[in-house]
This record gives structure tokens, C-alpha cells and sequence, in this order.
């Protein structure tokens, strides 16, 4: 099998590809944009047990309105520019593994582009600073609201927590995964599997849990 194709996950198959290179500048601007996601995700954990999203999990409060947007901009083109990268390596990658990688980065961009355009409209109604108790009381408005009897945007948060838990999963299979893992044993292969589920299921529990809370207000594994 070629570089850059990735086979079926059943015993006895795996994976060759080669990972993106990476500078000095590309690595540290990974390290902000996983230092951010981390935080993101640490407010996630705590809105339950908070009554809604952390104090500091503010940017506004932490920094100040003017870098909380310099901030938020930065992040934004760090991400973008190295998702692009990264993005580019994995369509190159053929395979089971590289179709279901393909499913959940296109659900997975849909879910950020929806979250984008949600908080923004969330911002826009709770504009008084960025305070925190107005936004989260939009928040749980705005998810908790349905049409025709629906919640639609909770459905397609549900969704999109999914399809982020399923690419957080593949990511660390191939990332696991060695130009020569065809050859792993079947413990090796075993293990690696169970991680990535593991890592796929933590990933899409937060962001549940949290969407779980501002629908309906209920503090699960709280």
C-alpha cells in the first residue's frame, strides 16, 4: 500500500501515512490553539457545577475588551490557517478510517460555523460587556427554545458534539498509528482502538453534558 492510504481497521489491516511537518512557528501556534480548545473545554466541565459558564472562562474579564478581541481574532487565524494544512494532508489519505475522518470534519466545520453564528447573535442580545449571567441566560433560551415543537438548534448541537468526539477518535488512531502499523500486533491494534473510542466519548460527553445543562438545566454527573 502506498504512502499516504489508510485501510480498514480490522485485525490484521492498518495504516501508512505521512504526518504534516512542522515547524517551530507551526508548533507553537498548535500549542495556543490546543491551550484554547483546553480552556474552551474546561469551561464546559465546569458550567454545570457554575450555574452557567465560569467567571473566568471571560476574556472580557480576564483581559479586557480589547484583547479579548485581538485574542479571539488571533485564534481564529491560527485555526484557520493550520486546519487548512492539516485538512490538505488528511484528504489525501484513502481508506475506512479516511472516509470516517472525512464524515466527521465536515460535520464537525457545519458544527463550528453553526456555534460561530450562534454566539455571536448571543453576544449581540447580551451586549452589556459580554456579562456573563446575560449570556448564559441567552444561551439556555436560545437551546432550550424549539419550532413546531422541536429543539432544532439543540438537535444540531447534539450533532455536531458527535461528529467532534468522532474526529477527536480518528485523530488520535492516526496520530497512534505508525508508517508501519500494518505490522502492529493485534494487543497493539486492540489498545489503539479502545483509546481512540475513549478519546472519542470524553470529547463528545463534555460538550453534551454542558448542551444537556443549558437546554434543560439539568447538572448531569454533577
Amino acid at each position: 500500500m502506498p504512502l499516504n492510504q489508510v485501510g480498514t481497521t480490522d485485525v490484521g489491516t492498518g495504516a501508512r501515512f505521512t504526518q504534516p511537518r512542522v515547524g517551530w512557528v507551526r508548533r507553537v501556534a498548535w500549542c495556543f490553539c490546543l491551550l484554547w480548545l483546553a480552556g474552551h473545554g474546561a469551561a464546559l466541565i465546569a458550567a454545570p457545577s457554575h450555574s452557567g459558564l465560569p467567571e473566568w472562562s471571560s476574556l472580557e474579564g480576564l483581559f479586557g475588551a480589547r484583547m479579548a478581541v485581538v485574542s479571539r481574532l488571533v485564534f481564529m487565524a491560527c485555526f484557520g490557517a493550520l486546519g487548512w494544512h492539516w485538512a490538505g494532508a488528511r484528504l489525501r489519505l484513502q481508506g475506512d478510517v479516511a472516509r470516517l475522518w472525512r464524515v466527521g470534519a465536515t460535520l464537525t466545520l457545519a458544527f463550528l460555523i453553526l456555534h460561530v453564528l450562534h454566539v455571536r447573535a448571543v453576544f449581540r442580545v447580551a451586549d452589556i460587556g459580554h456579562r456573563l449571567p446575560e449570556i448564559n441566560d441567552r444561551l439556555a433560551a436560545t437551546l432550550a427554545g424549539t419550532h413546531w415543537g422541536v429543539p432544532w438548534l439543540s438537535l444540531a448541537y447534539m450533532l455536531g458534539s458527535i461528529a467532534a468526539g468522532i474526529l477527536c477518535g480518528v485523530e488520535l488512531w492516526l496520530a497512534l498509528a505508525k508508517a508501519d502499523a500494518a505490522r502492529d500486533s493485534w494487543r497493539k491494534q486492540r489498545t489503539r482502538r479502545f483509546l481512540s473510542v475513549c478519546a472519542g466519548i470524553l470529547v463528545g460527553s463534555v460538550s453534551l453534558r454542558a448542551l444537556v445543562y443549558f437546554a434543560t438545566g439539568a447538572a448531569v454527573w454533577h
